[in-house]
This record gives structure tokens, C-alpha cells and sequence, in this order.
């Protein structure tokens, strides 16, 4: 007995009896493709392609970096995520007040160059996004409300 025979053998291709007409000619296998039927009505049925169910995105993902700087050497890092078309959440709750000003007026310098968009989002908090994102604000009931006095 060959390596071959046991091994078909094992995994069960060949019956004791089709062995004398798989040695003599060789056998071709065909597999139908699978098509699955799912019944709407008790009359007709339709053909259902099987989907995966992971979604293919055409685009990368982004990021946002959450920054709180302590130093003014920190922008020039800020600023190189903008270059390469990431956003920024920036947060100076950790930095002076003329300290943060200086780091605000060099990174809106280099959105500005960018063509990005910038805005204040909460006491010390700003987010920076590249020209690819746009930051789009709804207005809360707060606001809303000021406009019917």
C-alpha cells in the first residue's frame, strides 16, 4: 500500500471497491458553486449573493491627537501632525495664559498655511483639523433660545 492510497484512505476519497478504477484512470472532480435560496413567499424564491460581513473602506483612517502642551516647543510638533493631514484637540488647562496665546497664534499659522480650519471649542480647548475635515457646529438650545427674546 503507497503513501498515496493511505492517505486517501485517511481521508476517506477512495471506497475499497473504486480502487481498482482510480489506479487504471484518473478521476476528475467538478464542485458545483453554492448558491443559496432564501423563500419570500411560499410560490417563488430568490437567489441571495453571500455578502461579507466586513465593510471595505476606500479611504485610511484618521486620527486626532490629543495635545495639552506645557511648553511653547511643543508646537512645532502640533503643527507637524496638521502637515500630515491629521487633526489636533488641543488642551492649555496645563499652560499659561500668554504662554498658550503664543502657542495659539503658531499653530493658527500654520493652519492658516494649510488651509485647515480651527475653532474654540470650550474654555482653553481648540480643535485643528486639516483642509480634508470640516468642523461644522450645531447650535444648542442655549443658543436657540437667545434668538426668540
Amino acid at each position: 500500500m503507497s503513501i498515496k492510497t493511505s492517505l486517501r484512505n485517511f481521508f476517506g476519497v477512495d471506497d475499497d471497491d473504486d480502487l481498482d478504477s482510480s489506479s487504471t484512470q484518473p478521476q476528475t472532480y467538478k464542485q458545483e458553486p453554492e448558491v443559496f435560496t432564501r423563500q419570500t413567499n411560499k410560490t417563488s424564491q430568490s437567489k441571495v449573493k453571500v455578502v461579507p460581513m466586513i465593510k471595505q473602506v476606500d479611504h485610511p483612517k484618521s486620527n486626532i491627537y490629543i495635545v495639552e502642551p506645557r511648553v511653547f516647543s511643543e508646537s512645532e510638533k502640533i503643527a507637524d501632525y496638521l502637515i500630515n493631514s491629521e487633526s489636533v484637540l488641543l488642551n492649555f488647562k496645563r499652560m499659561e495664559n500668554d504662554q498658550a496665546a503664543k502657542v495659539i497664534d503658531f499653530i493658527a499659522g500654520a493652519v492658516y498655511a494649510i488651509g485647515g480650519d480651527m475653532k474654540q471649542i470650550g474654555e482653553g480647548i481648540f480643535l485643528c483639523t486639516p483642509p480634508e475635515i470640516e468642523i461644522t457646529s450645531i447650535e444648542t438650545e442655549e443658543q436657540r433660545e437667545k434668538y426668540y427674546y
